[in-house]
């Protein structure tokens, strides 16, 4: 109980502060220069001698790439008040601004996903007030402008690559016989920069490290490119295959940066409830604080599949953000729920079944070793162990408390998934699989830090006893729950995708049989051995017998979700 209290604080204190990296903040500046949304113009500012500021809207284009990267290039007009002021100054220092679109209109890929018809759009779920300027990116960059002298082979690059960015710019371009102004290039040399990623209980608000905004890629996952690249490889064509092409890129990109985007809040959340619950597990027992964890490789080992996975398919992937939640809210409510339904059903069933004995009965079922009993005591555990009315409880509580209600409870994701896809009118099956695995994995951690716990609380000396509860629930729970999730959420992409459909039940009901039959193989395991509720093994024939039931039933789930993978590969391509 006290772990489900913990794991409320922790997400209470997590909306109190969040955070998002410097890395990823100078990544979005980067990307911001080369977004076409800003039409390549900036405010550029300096002083005049009585320091009063000059301020002028110009062309620039990001035409510089290696040991300049991020550097700006602008096309410099003396006659210009602005210019004539800067030209002036020595050193020739400057602030340059460049924001976002202001309008609603223009979609910030951060906070966007894929339509149904392929469109980028704003997430449904954001709301107006969160699509305007205020919301967007801007940056303030504090710096020093280098003239050029270049030869002429270089210049012309340079020509050509600004006029990519502005065709009508031709016209004043230096050594143009068309323009009556003499012009030069200067190149904008920031040195330092202050970014304004959004609210900022979304996004970075603050100095960006200069070495990190040097060295980010822009564009999303760096494969973006502006024009100035192409024209800097000398391999500019607007031919339609490149530009279909970089439309593609782009929109995958921008879906699976928006699938990647968490807000503050849930980023304090992963890391502030581990933290804290290691910390009062630490107050029982030290030695379950230290092994705890460990727990989480589970959750982390899915995280790092589910980033690769939205690397290569991310309009298929469940977005980070509702998954982080979906976890939580699974791990902390929902195992709430879920054991208070399971213990009282019992005890109505156990009241019903065993009589008087019942209280007799209930004291034994949740004792957890027989260490310090008599042997009347142990006779009479025994005696109960072997009643039919046991065996009708064991039956009951294996496919009914145990199979039923845990299966009822990682359907429940994947229902949120099923209503979160038909709202955003997406096709996004690999989403029922994500949203399935949150949730079971948040059942195997809850699990895992509770065996943990009570293992090393019942007063078991040294560490060989808590090493191997813990290694059997990494390897023998994480199995049966994720097996479990993933037969249920293929069965249910196959009933909403490809037919025939099925109700919710049919859909869970081959998990809630298997799931209850390895609890059953389980309990039959410790009833042999004379044990009223779970106990584990202490001789070989019966640890032996255990696991191999167990497993076997394990490897029937396994071979059932190979078959609903191969029956949806077979359906796919003719989609």
């Amino acid at each position: 109980m006290w772990i489900h209290w913990l794991l409320l604080v922790g997400v209470f204190v997590a909306h109190c502060f969040a955070w998002e990296s410097n890395k990823t903040a100078a990544h979005d500046a980067r990307t911001l220069l080369v977004d076409e949304q800003t039409h390549y113009i900036s405010s550029v500012a300096t002083v005049d001698e009585d320091h009063k500021a000059v301020l002028a809207y110009e062309y620039y284009a990001p035409c510089f790439e290696d040991s300049h990267a991020a550097d700006l290039l602008y096309l410099v007009l003396p006659v210009s008040q602005l210019w004539h002021r800067v030209l002036a100054a020595s050193p020739m220092t400057a602030t340059v601004a460049v924001a976002s679109s202001p309008s609603v209109d223009d979609v910030d890929l951060r906070h966007a996903n894929v339509s149904r018809s392929g469109r980028i759009q704003w997430d449904p779920m954001r709301p107006m007030w969160r699509r305007g300027m205020a919301s967007k990116s801007r940056l303030t960059m504090s710096g020093t402008m280098h003239r050029l002298a270049m030869e002429p082979a270089e210049m012309e690059k340079l020509s050509e690559c600004f006029v990519a960015h502005h065709p009508d710019a031709r016209m004043w371009l230096p050594g143009s016989k068309q323009s009556p102004h003499t012009a030069f290039w200067l190149r904008f040399s920031p040195s330092s920069v202050y970014y304004v990623g959004g609210f900022g209980d979304e996004h970075f608000i603050g100095n960006l490290d200069m070495d990190a905004f040097r060295a980010a890629v822009p564009g999303p996952c760096g494969l973006t490119k502006s024009p100035s690249v192409y024209y800097e490889q000398g391999d500019y064509t607007p031919s339609v295959d490149r530009v279909d092409l970089l439309l593609v890129d782009v929109r995958l990109m921008s879906v699976a940066a928006a699938n990647a985007a968490t807000s503050m809040t849930a980023k304090m959340a992963v890391a502030l409830v581990p933290v804290i619950t290691s910390v009062v597990v630490g107050l029982g027992s030290p030695k379950a604080a230290t092994l705890m964890p460990l727990a989480f490789l589970p959750t982390v080992a899915l995280y790092c599949w589910w980033v690769r996975a939205n690397r290569t398919s991310p309009e298929n992937r469940g977005e980070l953000e509702p998954l982080i939640w979906t976890y939580l809210i699974v791990g902390i409510g929902g195992t709430l729920a879920l054991s208070v339904a399971q213990l009282s059903t019992y005890f109505v069933l156990v009241s019903l079944t065993m009589g008087p004995r019942a209280s007799e009965y209930w004291t034994e079922f949740l004792r957890g070793t027989v260490e310090g009993l008599s042997k009347e005591q142990r006779q009479r555990r025994f005696e109960m162990a072997s009643s039919w009315q046991h065996w009708v409880l064991m039956f009951l509580f294996s496919y009914v408390m145990a199979g039923g209600f845990e299966e009822l409870l990682k359907y429940m994701p994947v229902l949120y998934a099923r209503r979160r896809v038909q709202r955003q009118q997406t096709l996004r099956g690999g989403a029922y699989i994500d949203y399935a695995l949150a949730g079971a994995m948040s059942i195997v951690t809850v699990e895992c830090i509770g065996y943990i716990s009570d293992t090393c609380a019942s007063g078991i000396q040294g560490w060989v006893e808590p090493i191997v509860t813990l290694a059997q629930r990494l390897v023998a729970g994480t199995l049966g729950h994720v097996l479990a999730s993933l037969l249920t959420s293929l069965r249910a992409v196959r009933s909403d995708f490809y037919g025939p459909p099925m109700t919710w039940i049919r859909i869970i009901a081959p998990a809630v049989v298997l799931h209850g039959t390895a609890n059953l193989a389980v309990f039959v395991s410790c009833t042999m051995q004379g044990h009223v509720g779970w106990v584990h093994p202490t001789e070989m024939i019966s640890i032996v017998g255990l696991y191999g039931n167990y497993f076997c039933v394990v490897g029937l789930v396994g071979l059932m979700v190979w078959r609903e993978y191969k029956t949806l590969k077979e359906h796919i391509p003719k989609q």
